[in-house]
């Protein structure tokens, strides 16, 4: 007799027990900490940073309202840090920039004219 083919391939999927650990972590709590940090690294300057801090608060609420069932409160919370630190940061790093271009001899008008 012949043997049925599987229409199937590769390994059977993965318990419930065994992906519970990954599905978990709340996915905009990830998201929050992975914006805010391409905010942080002027990758994406304000965007990144105002997206880090909605999906902050909004993973905050759900992990909040999920009886524990969700994980990922520090990494929400780093978000929203990062996320509300990255602005006002890169307007400091802007004028101290400013400031030290027109300190040097030559510079052009309209750093000159502040």
């Amino acid at each position: 007799m012949r043997r049925p083919i599987s229409k199937r391939a590769g390994p059977p999927p993965p318990s419930p027990d065994e992906t519970s650990d990954l599905e978990a972590t709340n996915k905009l709590a990830v998201a929050s900490i992975v914006l805010s940090a391409l905010g942080a690294l002027m990758i994406l300057p304000l965007i990144g940073s105002l997206l880090g801090v909605v999906f902050g608060h909004v993973s905050s609420r759900q992990i909040k309202r999920s009886n524990g069932t969700q994980k990922g409160r520090g990494m929400a919370k780093a978000g929203l840090t990062v996320g509300y630190l990255g602005p006002p940061v890169l307007i400091i790093l802007m004028l101290a920039m400013m400031a030290f271009l027109s300190a040097q001899d030559g510079c052009s008008p309209p750093l000159c004219g502040w």
